[in-house]
């Protein structure tokens, strides 16, 4: 009986030991991989553009009706990234108003440092990162009240993946032919990476038909 006892405490040892090293292995997986997944920029696809209807309104003013679909803030760090390639070109090749322009954007229009990186990446990735799969059909709305837009935007919409959000407009096409930053509403974002998904602080979210960007900024910019 002794020898047969002492086997099998032996065996029930190595049990534990595995077990033991079971654990530390799914310890160190579940640390490590999240952390990389994070740092792992995902392409914003771009944003679908679409026209629907072109007239004259009675006063012969152009009107148009176009279509916009995005799958991210395709504006957030949108002008650093102009104003590198810009300055990457020859001398000669370069745009010297485009700079100028870049820089007083870059230096009036606050980006949030505090927004988490996952909300940098596009629509269908945040769920990833914040455990809520349909995060964007809460985080957006529309402000009707100061927005240039606002009579000529409809609500805001987003598909039932949560992977893109959408919206139209109908109205004077000149609004649309100018390059501006419009106010069109705010976003509810989440800025704690210990609670993703209750804690969320409000930003100005921005629409510049020009360059065809979403994005957001800690003030508002051309309001009513």
């Amino acid at each position: 009986m002794q020898p047969k006892k002492s086997k099998f405490k032996k065996i029930f040892k190595w049990i534990i030991l595995l077990l033991l090293l079971l654990i530390v292995v799914i310890i160190i997986i579940i640390n490590f991989f999240p952390s990389k997944t994070e740092f792992v920029k995902i392409p914003i696809p771009e944003p679908k553009v679409s026209v629907t209807k072109q007239w004259q309104d009675p006063q012969g003013q152009p009107m148009i009706e176009k279509n916009y679909i995005f799958y991210g803030l395709n504006g957030l760090g949108y002008y650093q990234k102009e104003l590198e390639k810009e300055q990457q070109k020859k001398i000669k090749d370069q745009n010297s108003n485009e700079i100028i322009l870049l820089k007083h954007r870059l230096q009036t229009q606050k980006e949030p440092t505090d927004i988490l990186d996952f909300v940098k990446q596009p629509f269908g990735h945040w769920y990833i990162f914040s455990y809520e799969i349909s995060s964007i059909s809460i985080t957006f709305e529309k402000n009707i009240l100061e927005s240039l837009l606002a009579n000529y935007i409809s609500e805001f919409s987003t598909d039932e993946d949560g992977r893109s959000f959408s919206f139209s407009y109908k109205g004077p096409q000149y609004l649309l032919e100018t390059d501006q930053d419009y106010f069109i509403g705010v976003a509810y974002l989440p800025f704690d990476p210990n609670d993703q998904l209750f804690l969320r602080k409000k930003y100005q979210l921005h629409f510049n038909p020009k360059r065809n960007t979403l994005s957001v900024y800690t003030d508002k910019f051309n309001t009513k």
